[in-house]
């Protein structure tokens, strides 16, 4: 995986209030609108790493935060092939990437959906809202 200085797996600074640990968030905080803010996304596991240690672990165990944290947005693209080797979201099904939106609604995204796009998808209070 590349570092880059925005990469939230080596720069614990980049974090927010809601990855941390028993932090919530209420629905009265998405100022961006419910059908408008990821909620959550299908993780990618490159073909070469399924079951294989923290690469296709268990979002249940715990022991490990690539198990079940991703980021979208600047710098943070979605998988776009089966061997993509970095921590992403992505998806078997070519092309698209699913996600449920904090609605409960699910959509499903291109793959080349632009970096900015994706970004305002997952920023629940940034003004904007995006279809």
């Amino acid at each position: 995986m590349a570092w880059s200085p925005y990469d939230p797996f080596y720069d614990p600074s980049f974090t927010t209030a809601d990855q941390q640990k028993s932090l919530g968030v209420k629905v009265s905080q998405i100022s961006d609108g419910l059908s408008h803010t990821l909620l959550f996304g299908e993780k990618h596991i490159p073909l070469t790493k399924l079951a294989v240690g923290w690469w296709d672990c268990s979002t249940l165990n715990g022991n490990h935060y690539t198990c079940n944290l991703r980021a979208a947005g600047l710098y943070f693209t979605f998988a776009r092939d089966y061997n993509d080797r970095e921590w992403k979201f992505g998806s078997y099904h070519y092309g698209i990437t699913p996600f449920v939106m904090c609605d409960g609604s699910v959509r499903k995204y291109s793959v080349d959906l632009p970096e900015l796009l994706q970004e305002r998808l997952a920023k629940r209070d940034d003004g904007e809202m995006n279809e």
